[in-house]
């Protein structure tokens, strides 16, 4: 599995058409954790139903601002086009699984609302 690179223009019109849930990598081109975490995560997550994007800060100046970023790489993960998690710097397996459960219990509490309407 690979990353998608968008713009900012792209960003809003991919991540709310997608069914799936999106993890998006915002970072810089000429940063080496970004590639090696973008590298973990394509292997990580081959089998897995998550879209994966990157933003490049330096080109979508205002989007990383309208998120919080000011460090990278920054995760955010998406689930119908809003942000249920994010992570800051590095991720490793463990990281990565606990990112994972935010998802799954995101999902699961979704799931119980909708059973209470």
């Amino acid at each position: 599995m690979s990353f998608t690179k968008v713009s900012g223009e792209e960003f809003s019109k991919k991540v709310k058409s997608y069914k799936q849930p999106v993890l998006l990598e915002f970072s810089y081109e000429y940063c080496s954790a970004c590639q090696e975490v973008k590298e973990f995560l394509a292997d990580q997550l081959e089998n897995d139903n998550l879209n994966l994007i990157e933003i490049d800060i330096a080109n979508n100046q205002e989007l990383a601002q309208e998120y919080d970023v000011d460090r990278s790489p920054t995760l955010l993960l998406f689930n119908k086009g809003k942000v249920i998690a994010k992570h800051i710097g590095y991720i490793d397996q463990e990281e990565l699984d606990d990112l994972l459960a935010e998802l799954s219990l995101w999902n699961r509490i979704k799931k119980k609302l909708s059973l209470i309407d």
